[in-house]
């Protein structure tokens, strides 16, 4: 079984599934939380894999956080699945959540002691810790030797990957890889102007496949109001009167977005559905990239 509450992680799961003709999961839209019902859910722009029931851990990976309704499960009811014959294996990935989850799935892990694979990040360290419903429970911590049993959990290593750039004499250059495959440049006031390049390194080690400059409203303009939100892709620019489409290209670590000569930015108004030219210090913009896989 698999649970999964962000519409699109979910998507891409089930898409995964047929591409690998995956018979023997059963994938659930829903997240598993203390009582079944509808619970606000936190997505970052631009983290996919980063959505949690908490709004403050969205907010470590972008200011921007997208809010939904999630249907949630009470942990409870997973005990229909526990109860079958076999070993079952619990592994638990909930961004931040996990201290709370654990506390629900108490009664059940209880009475059918599953094992468990539970991630932990180092501001849930002391609440995992201090969780009673794992007393009874041996812990074993994954390193580069292997599993070694602890006493206690330990946040986890983050392994930064990249690449190396060498010559007769050595190492010239190193570049580390974007963590999680996920890139976010945080936004910059005041759009760039005509007959510019602004360029950014993702450092995704690869053309990613996904890519935008996402363009936001902080003053009100040309009837877009403040938090407004538009796409790179959903504007054009102009050329001694001629519209033109902005450069936007990417290399394996690097992105650039090169304007035109005449109007930088030209978009649609979301009200009289006129041609807008934006204004330029009325909104901030920021890259973006994901890998992908």
């Amino acid at each position: 079984m698999s649970f999964e509450p962000s519409p699109e992680a979910y998507r891409r799961l089930v898409a995964n599934m047929a591409a690998n003709h995956a018979r023997h999961v059963t994938p659930y839209q829903a997240a598993i939380g203390e009582t079944s019902g509808l619970q606000a859910f936190y997505e970052p722009v631009g983290h996919l894999t980063n959505g949690s029931l908490l709004r403050e851990f969205s907010h470590i990976f972008s200011n921007t956080v997208d809010e939904t309704v999630a249907v949630v499960l009470a942990a409870p009811e997973l005990g229909r699945w526990l109860g079958v014959e076999g070993r079952t294996l619990i592994e638990i990935d909930v961004e931040g959540f996990e201290p709370e989850l654990l506390t629900a799935l108490g009664p059940l892990l209880e009475r059918h002691r599953p094992g468990m694979l539970v991630e932990v990040l180092p501001f849930t360290l002391d609440a995992l810790n201090a969780n009673p419903v794992l007393a009874a429970y041996d812990r074993h911590l994954r390193t580069p030797a292997g599993l070694e049993q602890s006493a206690a959990f330990h946040a986890c290593s983050i392994v930064m990957v990249g690449e190396a750039a060498t010559d007769a004499s050595g190492v010239i250059s190193t570049v580390e890889y974007a963590l999680g495959g996920l890139y976010d440049s945080g936004f910059t006031t005041t759009l760039p102007g005509t007959s510019t390049a602004t360029n950014k390194s993702h450092n995704l080690g690869v053309l990613p496949r996904v890519k935008d400059v996402i363009f936001e409203c902080i003053t009100a303009d040309n009837d877009y109001v403040v938090g407004d939100q538009i796409s790179v892709y959903s504007t054009v620019g102009s050329e001694s009167g001629n519209i033109r489409a902005q450069s936007f290209s990417t290399t394996r670590n690097g992105m650039r977005l090169a304007t035109t000569t005449s109007s930088a930015f030209i978009a649609i108004s979301p009200a009289s559905f006129n041609v807008a030219i934006l204004t330029a210090a009325r909104w901030k913009y920021k890259f973006i990239a994901e890998r992908g896989w």
